[in-house]
């Protein structure tokens, strides 16, 4: 799979536009934030803890793949504690620096007790 994310053509930089109903560029930013389904890696009870091998990870791929493409500055990366940051690294890590943590949102006064992982990716060229 690595090898198919890797290649150029595995994504396309454009696409149709829902908004300008027509074929639009994707445009490169200073901060991208996602994050991909997190049922697919949860702890949590009734979670199916398949990480990549569940079909919803399709999104997450095709994310990880325009990524690459599109280079962002700085990528933001929240996921649940049990996200393997190494599926990222291996994918994206010869063009960005990773940095994950991770981090419990009550003790920033956000009511909600599940801890999250939280990464950040630099552009090497940044």
């Amino acid at each position: 799979m690595l090898k198919v994310l890797k290649h150029p053509r595995a994504v396309q930089r454009s696409a149709e536009c829902v908004v300008h109903g027509q074929h639009c560029v994707h445009q490169t930013a200073l901060l991208h934030a996602a994050g991909p389904p997190c049922v697919d890696w949860s702890g949590m009870c009734g979670a199916k803890q398949q990480g990549l091998c569940w079909p919803t990870q399709l999104a997450f791929i095709t994310w990880a793949a325009m990524r690459r493409i599109i280079q962002d500055a700085i990528l933001l990366h929240e996921n649940v504690v049990h996200f393997d940051p190494q599926v990222l690294v291996e994918w994206l890590g010869d063009i960005y620096i990773v940095m994950t943590v991770v981090m419990y949102p009550d003790s920033l006064g956000v009511p909600c007790r599940r801890p999250r992982r939280v990464t950040l990716w630099v552009h090497k060229c940044t």
